[in-house]
């Protein structure tokens, strides 16, 4: 029955004499907003999506704003026309300083200058910017040709002077017995181990949830050449994330990249 179904305060539409088709006419008429009612939120998600801008790539790609958007610009369409209208500017305000954006943003803008706008549509603005990401993803990829050796200084652990080594009395003499002198003394390969390790600690691989860096994780990557080792746990978080669409699409365009990247790597044949 529907009046199991129908809260306390819509009862008295379900009049008797009526029948069910009626009933439910009214329940519609009775819980439909007003157009005035749509513009405003129309209007009120426009102001928080169009609020925030990016700086840089999100994490997961543009894929769920665009998602958003699209949503939000048929409800623009649809209740809002002025709003839909302006649907350029406002791509352009959200990602026109987002490196691997900008070339994008600044076509739009240019095709508005030469009123060759209606040549682009808001399908084709989120299909380029995917584009865009894509290709993010396989230049980050990329290894870098042509960059000359850099070769770091190396500092001898005890101070020498005019290129003759310091006698104990001379150290003890110019260096306090302080715990700053000790931890001067110590080698910088093993601050920097520990700095390295405490930054992992405290930023985990987002893939499996290692100790080790995103860009060094087998699972990540598809293939393990060098045989690193494998928690079933690290297996086990990875598999679970890879049950999300929007991961899982993340995966395979960084395997791709991993692919081209392997691939210019390799020698051309004679």
């Amino acid at each position: 029955m529907i009046t199991g179904t129908v809260s306390e305060a819509k009862t008295s539409q379900l009049r008797p004499d009526k029948s069910v088709r009626e009933w439910i006419k009214s329940l519609q008429a009775s819980t439909k907003p007003t157009d005035s009612q749509m513009q405003d939120k129309v209007r009120a998600r426009h102001r928080v999506m169009m609020g925030a801008k990016y700086m840089e790539w999100p994490t997961d790609g543009p894929d769920k704003w665009v998602t958003e958007w699209q949503k939000l610009m048929d409800d623009c369409e649809r209740w809002c026309p002025p709003l839909h209208q302006l649907w350029a500017s406002d791509f352009n305000l959200v990602w026109g300083e987002v490196p691997g954006a900008q070339r994008l943003c600044d076509r739009l803008v240019e095709a508005r200058s030469k009123d060759k706008l209606r040549e682009w549509d808001i399908n084709r603005a989120s299909m380029e910017l995917k584009q865009a990401w894509d290709q993010n993803i396989i230049r980050n990829g990329m290894r870098v040709a042509g960059r000359g050796r850099i070769t770091k200084a190396a500092f001898a652990v005890e101070p020498r002077f005019d290129g003759i080594k310091a006698s104990d009395d001379l150290i003890d003499k110019f260096e306090p017995k302080t715990a700053a002198a000790n931890l001067r003394k110590r080698p910088a390969t093993e601050s920097r181990q520990k700095y390295s390790n405490k930054r992992t600690k405290l930023n985990p691989c987002w893939g499996c949830g290692g100790d080790h860096s995103p860009y060094r994780c087998t699972l990540i990557k598809g293939s393990n050449p060098r045989n690193f080792k494998v928690t079933e746990q690290q297996k086990k978080t990875f598999q679970e994330k890879m049950k999300d669409s929007n991961f899982a699409e993340k995966i395979r365009k960084i395997r791709e990249a991993e692919e081209i990247r392997v691939e210019l790597g390799k020698p051309k044949d004679d």
